[in-house]
């Protein structure tokens, strides 16, 4: 059997990428970004607004794929809380078409934002004390102008061909808040800012320092941007001068150097991660932390590698769960701070809080942890002030896939340490700033490591299946079984010979190749086949695989010749797996070939 016609038999299990997609494998994406900045004298974080920096933004995405729309959205607020975060989602999930389940809202905590928290405004609005924190009419105006947003951007959504991902370091922005001493116990608190010199001399401690970049394209033009680093996103704060502040000043450097892509930014798990070794407070440090910031995004953003995707990419899952509620939360006590006219109002709205996420507690509450698969690339969706081990450990859960987090989802239990860090001391563990109890790192640790075990194992188990396949085309090859051969192969199949420049059905060259089997089989000519990948993508019933083989022949005269030939494959699988399209690209050499070992 000649070469070219038998390379062609291999690659008939080989499938191409070019094959379109079906109505249900077409992935699309909507952007949305509307304004989100309180008008003057409304409250945020620490004071009333008395002027606008920059403004702030509700920003995300919707994947529409095979199954319901997905949403994301990043608020540039210091948090979204309890029933708030209910009602968001819920207005969110009916805009986009979905569930609120299939939600993941995300504050990115400048502290110069609104909160929004009906559950405690509520509380203190029987006091008659809730304007002095919260602007519930500000907040609903906000989630309605977000409801409009989503309902154009679906009806203008655009198709989706590759999904990119990159990383980077960033240099000089994160460091640890939370310096031990040799007791092992919080010696010195960092903070977001820092002016003493011993102090800022402290190592950083233990950070995330890179910078991860989804990018969603049609071709080879970008439509959004999802950035993920783990940092208190503050330079300065305090007195009512609304910004999105440096992160959010990154982010608009980053979408002027790419006019018309959507840039969404979530912070990942920096609740005892901030700027402290870098940032003296200081307005001048704010443009530099943001241009650091930038440049990490920048350098992650040259890194992205490309890769095909389409809707039956998308994998979506949700973890339920019961965070332990710190025992110092008792209702009478926050009762009695709550009545106390004398109390300070920081006070009385700490109670506020601590008792919203009581009684959503008491109420039988349930957390959603959720997990975006995208193929190449993982991202878990968590609630409150996660500390920075979260975030390390999930990237460790699934070390060959890059693992984004998106932590301030619900804001309502406050910080979230490990177990250890409980008997350590220092702010973020205090009665005072974290409502949930030691056990929660077991809690979160388990949730997360099950979603993203469950993507492995799907995926771990459909390599094993295509393992097997490529396997049974090798035997065929070798002993010649052309009806075994056969068996591998979609009756609607298509050969792209890329070399030669032709594509016809599948059916007409297994008629050509027929009389090669049997000269194998007779043992006329001798053939084997083997196959390395460079990549493997796709679900349990879709795969698009890329790589080469090596197709050795050796005739009567003994005479052996090898091919090597970059390939690609796609195929589809109802009971049992047939090669749909094969895609034959170019020759390749022996080195490259040993290269994929």
């Amino acid at each position: 059997m000649r070469y070219i016609s038998m390379s062609v038999i291999l690659l008939l299990w080989l499938c191409c990428f070019a094959l379109p997609a079906r109505g249900d494998e077409t992935l699309r994406i909507a952007t949305f970004n509307v304004d989100a900045t309180p008008p003057i004298g409304s409250p945020v974080a620490y004071a009333l607004t008395r002027k606008i920096d920059d403004s702030l933004s509700a920003r995300g995405i919707v994947l529409m794929g095979r199954d319901k729309p997905i949403v994301l959205c990043a608020v540039d607020w210091i948090g979204i809380s309890n029933s708030g975060h209910d009602q968001w989602r819920e207005a969110l999930a009916r805009a986009a078409g979905t569930t609120r389940d299939r939600v993941a809202l995300h504050a990115l905590h400048q502290h110069d934002g609104p909160r929004c928290d009906f559950a405690a405004a509520a509380l203190l609005q029987q006091r008659g004390m809730e304007t002095e924190h919260f602007d519930i009419p500000f907040a609903h105006q906000t989630i309605d102008r977000c409801v409009k947003a989503i309902q154009e951007a679906v009806a203008h959504a655009r198709p989706v061909t590759h999904l990119g991902v990159g990383k980077a370091r960033v240099e000089k922005v994160a460091s640890n808040r939370r310096i031990l001493g040799s007791d092992g116990r919080v010696r010195v608190m960092r903070w977001s800012s820092c002016t003493d010199p011993a102090t800022i001399d402290e190592p950083e401690g233990l950070i995330d320092p890179w910078v991860r970049l989804l990018s969603f394209w049609e071709g080879d033009e970008a439509i959004a941007m999802l950035s993920y680093y783990a940092t208190h996103p503050m330079s300065h704060y305090g007195q009512g001068d609304v910004s999105a502040d440096f992160v959010g000043m990154a982010r608009s450097l980053c979408e002027a150097k790419y006019p018309g892509l959507t840039h969404i930014h979530f912070s990942g798990a920096g609740g005892n991660i901030a700027a402290g070794k870098y940032n003296d407070g200081s307005e001048k440090m704010r443009p530099i932390l943001a241009q650091r910031l930038a440049d990490g995004m920048q350098r992650a953003w040259q890194s992205t590698v490309k890769t095909p995707i389409v809707g039956s990419d998308i994998r979506w899952r949700v973890k339920r769960v019961r965070l332990p509620i710190g025992r110092h939360l008792v209702e009478p006590d926050l009762l009695a701070i709550l009545d106390d006219t004398n109390a300070e109002a920081t006070k009385r709205l700490g109670a506020a809080s601590h008792l919203a996420w009581l009684q959503r507690h008491n109420s039988g509450h349930e957390t959603e942890i959720s997990c975006l698969d995208l193929g190449a690339a993982s991202v878990l969706h968590l609630p409150g002030e996660l500390f920075v081990e979260y975030q390390i450990a999930a990237q460790a859960f699934k070390p060959d896939s890059m693992v984004c987090m998106a932590a301030y989802g619900d804001y309502g239990p406050g910080y979230i340490g490990t177990e250890i860090s409980y008997a350590q001391g220092g702010y973020e563990t205090s009665p005072g700033a974290s409502r949930v109890a030691p056990q929660v790192e077991g809690v979160l640790m388990a949730a997360m490591k099950e979603l993203l075990d469950k993507g492995q194992e799907t995926g771990q188990q459909r390599l094993k299946e295509l393992d097997a396949y490529w396997s049974e085309v090798s035997r065929c090859v070798n002993k010649g079984d052309f009806e075994g051969y056969r068996a591998t192969c979609h009756p609607d199949g298509v050969l792209v010979a890329g070399t030669r420049s032709e594509a016809y059905p599948l059916a007409i060259a297994l008629m050509k190749w027929q009389q090669g089997f049997i000269d194998t089989k007779s043992g006329k000519i001798k053939a084997s086949v083997s196959f390395r990948f460079s990549q493997r993508l796709g679900d349990e019933t879709t795969a698009h695989e890329t790589g080469m083989f090596l197709y050795s022949t050796v005739n009567a005269d003994g005479n052996t010749v090898r091919d090597y030939i970059h390939f690609e494959a796609l195929l589809i699988k109802k009971k049992d797996w047939k090669i749909m399209m094969e895609y034959q690209k170019s020759k390749a050499t022996e080195e490259e070939w040993n290269k994929l070992k």
